[in-house]
């Protein structure tokens, strides 16, 4: 068995740690500021989408351009 099948316990007990540190900071922030906390517009996800379609097209042209 390869080792990079291995999962060390302590690491992922650290990062279920560190995710639920996280959580409970957002939480907590919600609960005192809840208008600190905004949806992501739907145009900047639209706009990501953009960029990586030109960036695939970009790709396949340098390709077939060698």
């Amino acid at each position: 068995m390869s080792k990079s099948n291995v999962l060390s316990f302590a690491d992922k007990r650290r990062e279920l740690d560190a995710k639920g540190s996280f959580l409970e900071m957002l939480d907590s922030d919600m609960q005192n500021d809840p208008d600190c906390i905004v949806p992501i517009p739907r145009s900047i996800f639209d706009e990501i989408a953009h960029i990586r379609a030109r960036a695939e097209e970009n790709k396949r042209r340098e390709l077939l351009e060698g």
